[in-house]
C-alpha cells in the first residue's frame, strides 16, 4: 500500500528532522526530495497536519517539527509499510565477534550486545533480565584467586551470575570460608533468588556457632550478591553518548534522562510494557522528550528485554532493524547452546 501525499510529507519532514535536528520548510521538502507538487501545496498539506497535531511550528522558524503524536503516527502507520532497513555489514561482523568468543556468561554477551547497540546508535542501551522470582540458585563455587583471597561464583537456572571477592588474613580463614559455602550449597541449592536472604539469615546462628565471626561476613556478601540478583535487573549502558545529542546539550535535560535510566522500577515498568516476544515496539514517556524502542530476547532457558533510550527524534527504522537482528542472533546462539533431548538423556544416565 502507497503512501498519501499528506502521509509522505508527513514522513518527510519526520525523516529530516531526524537526520538535521532543525525545523523543516516547505522549500526545502520540495528541492530536497523533487516533490512533483508547488511549495504552496506542500504548505497547505502542512497546514493541515499541523491542525491534525502531528507537526508544530517552533518560535524561531517556519519550519514545522514533529510532535510527539506524529512520532506515534509515524512508527504505528508509515514505517509498516515501509522496506525493512538493512543493517550495516560492519556491524553484523562486530557483533559475530562477540557471539564467537568461549567461555562467556549471559550478562557478558547482553554487555557486550548494548555496548554495540549504543556505540551505533549514540543512545543509551538497557537490558532487563528475568523476574527473579522465576530464579533458583543452581551453585556457589568458590575460586581461589591468590594466597589470601578466594571468590565465591554465585549461578542461577536462568544463566546469570553474580560473585563475590572475600580477603581473608590466614589459611584457617580460607578454610572456614569454604566451608560455610559448601553448606549454603547443600542446604539452598534449589531454593528461589528471591527467597535466598532470608533462607540464609535463617541458618546464620549455626554458621556463626561452627565457623566463627568470618561467616558473618560471608553471610553478609551472600545477602549483598543475591539482593543484586534480584534487584539489578535492568542495566544501562552507553549513557554518556547522550551527552553528543543537541536534546541534552543542557545539564537539566542530560539530569532529567539520567535520573530516569537510574531508576530500576521506572525502567522495568516501561519494559515491560513496550515489548513483546519477536516485536519491536516503541514508547513514549509522558511530558518527556524520551522514547524507549525495546525487544523480547530468547535467551534459551530464559528471556530479557533489549532497549535502546533516548529523544524521540531518533532514526527509528534503523533501530528497530538493529534490535531485531541481535535479537534472533541472540535466540540463535543460545538455542545452539542448549544440549538436543538425546545429549540430555545421555548426561543424565550418566
Amino acid at each position: 500500500m502507497s503512501l498519501t501525499r499528506k502521509q509522505l510529507i508527513l514522513k518527510y519532514i519526520i525523516e529530516d528532522f531526524i537526520q538535521n535536528a532543525e525545523p523543516v520548510g516547505s522549500k526545502t521538502l520540495m528541492n530536497r526530495h523533487n516533490m512533483d507538487c508547488s511549495s504552496a501545496t506542500i504548505r497547505s498539506v502542512m497546514s493541515e497536519l499541523e491542525q491534525d497535531g502531528l507537526i508544530e511550528k517552533t518560535h524561531a522558524s517556519s519550519g514545522r517539527i514533529p510532535s510527539s503524536k506524529g512520532y506515534r503516527y509515524y512508527n504505528e502507520v508509515i514505517i509498516p509499510q515501509e522496506s525493512k532497513v538493512d543493517v550495516d555489514n560492519s556491524v553484523k561482523r562486530a557483533f559475530q565477534m562477540v557471539l564467537k568468543e568461549k567461555s562467556q556468561s549471559v550478562e557478558d554477551i547482553l554487555k557486550k550486545s548494548c555496548q554495540i547497540l549504543s556505540e551505533v546508535t549514540n543512545l543509551a542501551a538497557v537490558v532487563l533480565g528475568p523476574d527473579a522470582n522465576s530464579e533458583h540458585l543452581v551453585s556457589i563455587t568458590n575460586v581461589v584467586i591468590a594466597p589470601n583471597v578466594m571468590t565465591s561464583i554465585l549461578v542461577t537456572d536462568k544463566g546469570f551470575v553474580e560473585n563475590k571477592t572475600f580477603v581473608l588474613n590466614s589459611k584457617e580463614e580460607l578454610e572456614a570460608v569454604d566451608k560455610c559455602i559448601s553448606i549454603v550449597n547443600k542446604r539452598l541449592s534449589g531454593t528461589p533468588i528471591s527467597e535466598m536472604s532470608e533462607k540464609i539469615e535463617a541458618i546464620k546462628p549455626a554458621l556463626i556457632e561452627n565457623l566463627g565471626k568470618v561467616s558473618e561476613v560471608v553471610i553478609e556478601a551472600l545477602v549483598q550478591a543475591f539482593i543484586s540478583l534480584v534487584e539489578e535487573r535492568a542495566r544501562t549502558y552507553g549513557q554518556k553518548n547522550l551527552l553528543e545529542l543537541p536534546e541534552y546539550d543542557s545539564k537539566k535535560s542530560y539530569q532529567e534522562v539520567i535520573e530516569f535510566l537510574s531508576d530500576p522500577s521506572k525502567l522495568k515498568d516501561l519494559l515491560n510494557e513496550s515489548s513483546e516476544p519477536g516485536q519491536v515496539k516503541v514508547v513514549q514517556e509522558d511530558d518527556t522528550n524520551l522514547a524507549v524502542v525495546s525487544t523480547e530476547v530468547n535467551l534459551g532457558v530464559s528471556s530479557s528485554k533489549l532497549a535502546l533510550v533516548g529523544p524521540e527524534r531518533m532514526d527509528y527504522q534503523k533501530i528497530s532493524s538493529l534490535l531485531n537482528y541481535i535479537a534472533n542472533e541472540l535466540a540463535k546462539y543460545f538455542a545452539s547452546s542448549k544440549p538436543s533431548k538425546g545429549e540430555k538423556k545421555k548426561k543424565d544416565e550418566k
